[in-house]
């Protein structure tokens, strides 16, 4: 907190009115932490795509009209997460929005979401990976799967890489523009499954995990990638972020799967916000 005032993030991605994902897990979770959390919407959907034939209204033209208002105003953020973005205007005017507001000390943290077993999610145009190049050439950190990380660097997909893969994943990621890459979905050793991190070409790749439940629940990765947000604009590093993230990521897990609801409902987070700015004090 800087003369008063909390640290202030600007999320840009799409917001589903039912099954909890995207900004419906990013605002709440970034506002516990104690950041204050701006919502910049991609796109307005009934339900997340998990659900079938939900209703979508894109707001790639509104986007523009509301950063420059925030401009006007001389808003101004301390990070920008960016989330998933439904096609090439979206992708555009998300750069934009980068290039109006990186100052000095600024980070950007993208979260390419659009992938899983290897291919891009339905509904998104072949080639929507190159477009997210131009996004990962104006980010400080990324932060794919490994499918993500896969159509990002042009390299094989692989659920089980070893660890030569998963460096090259890794140094490929960086090779696209940013300084930091964050794979997430990768097993560690011990039964454990978090993220490989890589800071900086001739680092050594580290694994920051927690152990491997058994079930899985819909929006686990944007909870992983608001906490690291959060984290980052408190001031936390990297490494403490990400393991803030895997931390209370798992928690809301093990909390979602005993409650044996439907697994596209969401996680069950909100009982746990209490002790997310603890959890994330614990890791600086």
């Amino acid at each position: 907190m800087k003369d008063g005032k909390l640290p202030r993030a600007a999320v840009v991605e799409d917001f589903s009115c039912f099954g909890k994902c995207s900004l419906a897990i990013a605002l709440p979770v970034i506002s516990a932490a104690g950041v204050e959390a701006c919502a910049l919407p991609s796109e307005l959907l009934s339900a997340h795509t998990g659900y079938a034939a939900p209703a979508r209204f894109d707001l790639s033209s509104a986007m523009r009209p509301i950063y420059e208002h925030w401009s006007s105003i001389g808003a101004g953020f301390d990070i920008i997460y960016i989330g998933y973005l439904a096609g090439k205007r979206q992708i555009e005017e998300a750069c934009g929005f980068i290039r109006a507001f990186k100052k000095p000390g600024v980070r950007v943290l993208l979260d390419p979401a659009m992938a899983e077993g290897g291919r891009l999610y339905g509904g998104l145009e072949a080639g929507h990976e190159k477009e997210m190049l131009k996004l990962c050439a104006l980010s400080d950190i990324v932060l794919p799967n490994l499918s993500e990380a896969a159509l990002l660097t042009g390299l094989e997909y692989s659920e089980s890489p070893g660890e030569g893969q998963l460096r090259a994943l890794l140094e490929g990621l960086l090779k696209t523009g940013p300084k930091a890459a964050l794979i997430t979905g990768v097993s560690g050793g011990g039964g454990k499954l978090g993220a490989a991190l890589l800071e900086g070409r001739g680092a050594a790749p580290r694994f920051i995990g927690e152990q491997a439940l058994e079930g899985a629940v819909h929006g686990s990765g944007d909870l992983f990638a608001s906490v690291c947000a959060a984290a980052l604009a408190l001031g936390l590093s990297l490494e403490g972020s990400a393991r803030a993230a895997a931390r209370f990521t798992a928690l809301c897990i093990a909390a979602t799967l005993k409650t044996g609801r439907d697994e596209r409902e969401g996680l069950r987070f909100e009982p746990l916000l209490r002790d997310l700015r603890e959890l994330i004090d614990q890791n600086r």
